[in-house]
C-alpha cells in the first residue's frame, strides 16, 4: 500500500473510532501517525481535540503549542490554543 493510501486509511480508521465513541483507541492511532510524522498538522489538531475530550487539557494544550509552532499561520490552531488556555486559567 502506498504512503498516501495508507495515510487515508488510517485517517478513516480514526474518524470511525471517534464516531463510535472510541476516543482512547482513536488517540492511539493518532499517536502512531505522529510517531512517523511528528509535524502532521491534522494529526496534532486531532490529538489536541481528543485529549481535551478525554479530560487531558494540559496534553491538549501542548499539542496545540506544537501545532502553532509548526504552522504559525493557522488561525484555527491559535484560536483553539487561546480558548483552551483561557479555560484553564492561563
Amino acid at each position: 500500500m502506498n504512503h498516501s493510501l495508507h495515510r487515508r486509511y488510517v485517517q478513516l480508521q480514526i474518524r470511525a473510532l471517534v464516531l463510535f465513541g472510541q476516543r482512547q483507541r482513536a488517540l492511539e492511532k493518532v499517536d502512531q501517525v505522529l510517531a512517523f510524522s511528528p509535524s502532521d498538522a491534522h494529526a496534532l489538531a486531532t490529538r489536541a481535540h481528543l485529549l481535551a475530550e478525554l479530560g487531558d487539557k494540559s496534553g491538549a494544550q501542548q499539542s496545540l503549542r506544537t501545532l502553532v509552532t509548526i504552522q504559525a499561520e493557522q488561525p484555527a490552531a491559535w484560536f483553539n490554543l487561546g480558548y483552551l488556555s483561557e479555560e484553564m486559567g492561563h
